[in-house]
């Protein structure tokens, strides 16, 4: 799938949430802001985040790899998670992986509304998004939520930021979602 058909796709998911993004993707990489490449050995994965002042890298602990927080007004945060599988998925398997993956926020989170979830292919990369509304502490909160199936794990990128400025982030939510890679061994 091209870019400019995955941007499409991605306008077309956050249209139909009622979320005005104009002229972005909710997935793909994109030139502004600036980005900084983190590489984790340890965790044998590399992503990328606004390479800024105003935003933050945090370690996590247990699943959580990392979360990353836009620290100026609080607005953004993205969480990186790793969940073990008992056997890799196939192909085959992401459409009961994504209803899973709702699942699992439905539970979590009962208070989440207007929950959409697909699977994605863009450039050889097969992966799931759910997008939903939740309370937050300053009002509500969209999130985008983004799995990858990679060999016997699941990676999650998990992003949200206020409804109202949810456009202004989701290019740089989309971005640090295509950079996430894992290398061979993990």
């Amino acid at each position: 799938m091209s870019s400019s058909v995955a941007s499409l796709c991605a306008f077309a998911v956050a249209s139909a949430l009622g979320i005005q993004v104009q002229d972005s993707a909710l997935y793909g990489r994109v030139a502004r802001p600036k980005f900084k490449k983190v590489s984790s050995a340890a965790q044998h994965l590399v992503f990328e985040y606004p390479d800024s002042k105003d935003w933050r890298i945090l370690p996590g602990q247990a699943q959580v790899l990392a979360i990353v927080a836009e620290t100026k007004n609080g607005d953004a945060s993205i969480v990186l998670e790793r969940t073990a599988l008992r056997e890799a998925l196939t192909d085959e398997d992401l459409p009961t992986a994504r209803d899973s993956e709702a699942d699992t926020i439905r539970e979590n989170q009962p208070n989440a509304t207007q929950l959409r979830q697909q699977v994605m292919k863009v450039e050889n990369r097969q992966f799931i998004v759910v997008q939903y509304v939740r309370p937050g502490i300053n009002g509500e909160e969209q999130v985008v939520h983004y799995a990858f199936p990679i060999g016997s794990a699941i990676y999650r990128v998990i992003c949200s930021s206020p409804v109202k400025e949810f456009a202004k982030y989701a290019p740089i939510f989309g971005h640090v979602a295509a950079s996430l890679q894992v290398s061979p061994g993990s």
